[in-house]
């Protein structure tokens, strides 16, 4: 035997190659779906629902909106352009309360107003909140 290092070379996995390596490593694909990928996901979603959980007051009538959040694992099939659908797992992260939709997307309280100098005597909706767009983009910002 030599002293000398091996030389070792990355080769990428093929999409959705699930068998393991000679050396008995597994796949990248199979990586992708496994418990230790899902742990730091799961973490994730729980950090986008701690800060989620400081948004707007004015809709948490007795922490109804708060008490609505979930985070669940779940599996999507990913397709990069050019390239074949694969599994990948993520964290989804949810809201049931009868406000979300409203929080979230906004249109959830009514108001006098106007519209690009267009009066609305008929009401209409408020600023969107964005409160879990808001929240994952401060947990997953890669820009920082």
């Amino acid at each position: 035997m030599s002293d000398e290092p091996r030389l070792v070379r990355y080769r990428p996995d093929k999409i959705n190659d699930f068998k393991p390596h000679s050396d008995g490593t597994g796949s990248f694909s199979s990586f992708l779906l496994s418990e230790q990928i899902q742990k730091p996901l799961m973490s994730a979603g729980r950090n986008v629902v701690a800060v989620a959980a400081h948004g707007p007051h004015e809709f948490n009538d007795g922490g109804d909106y708060v008490k609505h959040f979930d985070v669940e694992h779940a599996v999507i099939q990913f397709k990069a352009k050019g390239q074949k659908r694969h599994p990948r797992a993520i964290a989804l992260v949810t809201n049931d309360s009868d406000h979300a939709a409203a929080i979230e997307f906004g249109s959830g309280r009514t108001n006098e107003g106007q519209s690009p100098g267009k009066p609305r005597p008929q009401g209409g909706g408020n600023v969107p909140y964005r409160v879990l767009g808001r929240a994952a983009g401060k947990i997953g910002d890669w820009h920082e």
